[in-house]
Formats: C-alpha cells, sequence, structure tokens
C-alpha cells in the first residue's frame, strides 16, 4: 500500500510583491516654505524633515516616543538605551553601490531600522534587514545574528490589503514558529489617515495619533490628536520653529520639492507619449466610444487626445 503522497507547499499565500499599489490618499507636501502658512506643517514623508525631526540627537525623544508607542517599550529605556548607529549599509562586495537606510537604531543586541517609502519598496526593505542581520558575521568566526526589526511607513497602500493600516510579518511556518529574529511592520500612511476620518479620534492608539500627528500638513486637524499629549504638543512647536529658522532644512526641502516636481513633469510627459502609442494602435481595431469605455477615458478627453495624435503625425 502506497503512502498518501502530502503537498508541504502551500499556494494559497498572498504576496506582496504581486498585489497591486494604491496611491490614493497619499500624504504630499505641495507648499514650498516661503508658501506654509501657520495652518501648515511639513510632513514626514519629506525627506528633509524626515531626517530634521527624528534623525538628530537634540531630536531623539520624537524616533523614542513613536517605537515605545510600536513596541509597548518604556519610553525613559528606549531614551536611555537606543543610540543611533550607522545607516550606511554593509556591502555585499567590495565595488556593490554603497547604499543607505532612512534611519537606523542599535538597541543593546536589536536593530531597528525605521523607512519612509513614497513607492513599493518592500523588496529592499527586506534586503536592508538582510543586511543588517548578517552585519555582526566575520570570517572564521562564531555567526551572530541579531534581533532585526524593520519599520515601514509607506505613502500608499496595497488594494489587496485595504482593511488595516498596520501589518507585523514575521519570517515563521503554518504553526506560528519563527525561523529567525526578523521583524517587519508597514504602516500604510493613506490608510491610517482613512482611519482617522472615519472612525475619529477615539478609536486610534497612541502609536497611530504620534504617526498621523508627523505625517499630517494640517497643523489644525491635528490639535485634536494632541489633547493631553506634551510631547506631541512640543513636536508641533517644533515643526513649526525649523520651519522658519532652521536654514539646511528650508533649502534640503525646497531644493527635495522641485526635484520631485520636475520628476513627476518627466513622468507625465513619458506617460502622455506611451499613451499616445497606446490609443493610436487601439484606433486601428476599436471605436473611440469603445476606447473611452475600455480605458475609463472621457470621451471629450480622449477626442482631443485623438487630435493631438493626428496633428502629430501629418
Amino acid at each position: 500500500m502506497s503512502k498518501k503522497e502530502v503537498s508541504y507547499l502551500k499556494n494559497d499565500k498572498i504576496y506582496l510583491q504581486n498585489c497591486t499599489i494604491s496611491k490614493e490618499g497619499r500624504i504630499e507636501n505641495t507648499k514650498t516654505i516661503a508658501e506654509l502658512t501657520d495652518d501648515d506643517q511639513i510632513s514626514i514623508v519629506s525627506d528633509a524633515m524626515f531626517k530634521t525631526m527624528l534623525c538628530t540627537v537634540e531630536r531623539k525623544k520624537y524616533v523614542c516616543k513613536l517605537l515605545s508607542e510600536l513596541l509597548q517599550i518604556p519610553y525613559e529605556y528606549l531614551l536611555n538605551n537606543a543610540e543611533y548607529y550607522k545607516n550606511e549599509l554593509d556591502k555585499d562586495t567590495v565595488d556593490a553601490k554603497g547604499e543607505r537606510g532612512d534611519l537606523v537604531l542599535k538597541l543593546e543586541d536589536r536593530y531597528i531600522l525605521v523607512e519612509m517609502n513614497m513607492r513599493d519598496e518592500v523588496s529592499r526593505n527586506v534586503e536592508y534587514g538582510d543586511r543588517l542581520y548578517r552585519s555582526k558575521i566575520k570570517i572564521g568566526s562564531e555567526y551572530i545574528y541579531p534581533d532585526i526589526l524593520c519599520v515601514s511607513f509607506d505613502n500608499y497602500y496595497y488594494k489587496e490589503l485595504s482593511s488595516t493600516p498596520i501589518r507585523v510579518f514575521y519570517v515563521q511556518d503554518d504553526e506560528g514558529i519563527c525561523l529567525v529574529k526578523k521583524t517587519y511592520v508597514t504602516i500604510s500612511i493613506p490608510l491610517l489617515m482613512k482611519k482617522w476620518y472615519t472612525v475619529g479620534v477615539k478609536e486610534l492608539s497612541n502609536f497611530e495619533k504620534t504617526t498621523l500627528v508627523m505625517v499630517s500638513t494640517d497643523r489644525n486637524r491635528i490639535l485634536e490628536l494632541v489633547s493631553g499629549d506634551d510631547m506631541m504638543k512640543n513636536y508641533i512647536e517644533d515643526a513649526k520653529n525649523v520651519e522658519k529658522d532652521d536654514t539646511i532644512l528650508k533649502e534640503a526641502y525646497d531644493h527635495e520639492l522641485s526635484a520631485r516636481k520636475a520628476e513627476r513633469e518627466i513622468g507625465y510627459e513619458k506617460g502622455l507619449s506611451e499613451g499616445r502609442r497606446i490609443i493610436e494602435g487601439m484606433l486601428k481595431k476599436m471605436t473611440v466610444a469603445e476606447i473611452s469605455e475600455l480605458c475609463d477615458i472621457p470621451l471629450e478627453e480622449l477626442e482631443k487626445i485623438i487630435e493631438q495624435i493626428e496633428n502629430s503625425s501629418k
């Protein structure tokens, strides 16, 4: 009697790499320093603001508060024991390109990597975590693998995973037994904003409120998040002061804004060019009305695009 064959590998898993990205509801800084009013706040989705508010020793208290609420670790313990660690990650080869994490903290034998992602960077985040994980291995010595925590704030969400803004991932089997001490936490900023607008501030955790204070661009709206929280009240005032007085931030932020605007304009032109080429091909097989319905392009807008295609071919 033959033994019953068992399928050990299950194919019913959902992989983030296969999910569909949506940028609906993402946070964007749109005003230059000169255009900011007292009602505006620069969000930490800005690389310049992220570094200014979370990556300096003088403002270490803010990242410690954020992580203490996420990990449920006493704030004072984090403040006294967490140290900023080099964010230049070890190279795989001598001639490999050097890469940097946004923020790395060392807490005794644990390394905490904090990333702000404007686009889908799940594979890069996993790679960064792996590099930290093997950073203590020395040739000819005992293998030492530290405890790794990767926290990514994502300015997008996955359409297939839109039910909750915060997810925790482990390397584990189907029974929940973990293979290694690597943990990945993802926080979707658009979904967290949606939760705030939908259920209200009373349903938010302290970590969610702290995150929202830092990522929001509406200084008036976030006041309801900081009731009874003196440190977050200080954060709002501190952010306002650096926006006015920090020369390095002001220059870096405006440069960043200009670069993103140029990137969008270049991408828009490329997108238009590619879109026109596709529509031109579809016109050989379909009617304008059919293309409008299939591509979800208003008929009037589509007719203008077709007119541009026809003029460019003359």
